[in-house]
C-alpha cells in the first residue's frame, strides 16, 4: 500500500517531487519483525539525533542492548527494526 501526502495549500504552486527523492532507487519492501525482541533501550528514529543517541548509549552502556527503530526511506515506507548496534 502506497501512502501519499496531498497539499491543499497551492497558493505557492506545486513544487513537485523533491530532487533527492526523485533520484532514489525503488524502495525495497519493508522488513517484517520475525520474532519478539527484548532490549534494554529502544531508540525511535534513525536520523541524526536518533543514531547519535543510540551511539552514545552504546558508549555509556556497553553491556546493554539497544534497538533502533528506523523508517526505511523517509516518508514512503513502514519503519524497519534494526536490532543491536
Amino acid at each position: 500500500m502506497s501512502l501519499k501526502i496531498q497539499v491543499k495549500n497551492t497558493r505557492h504552486g506545486n513544487p513537485g517531487v523533491s530532487g533527492w527523492y526523485a533520484i532514489l532507487p525503488e524502495a525495497e519492501p519493508a522488513r517484517v519483525l520475525q520474532e519478539d525482541i527484548t532490549a534494554d533501550w529502544l531508540v525511535i528514529g534513525g536520523g541524526f539525533a536518533g543514531l547519535s543517541a543510540a551511539r552514545r548509549l552504546s558508549q555509556l552502556r556497553e553491556n546493554e542492548s539497544i534497538v533502533c527503530w528506523i523508517q526505511s526511506v523517509s516518508a514512503r515506507a513502514v519503519p524497519d527494526v534494526i536490532p543491536a548496534l
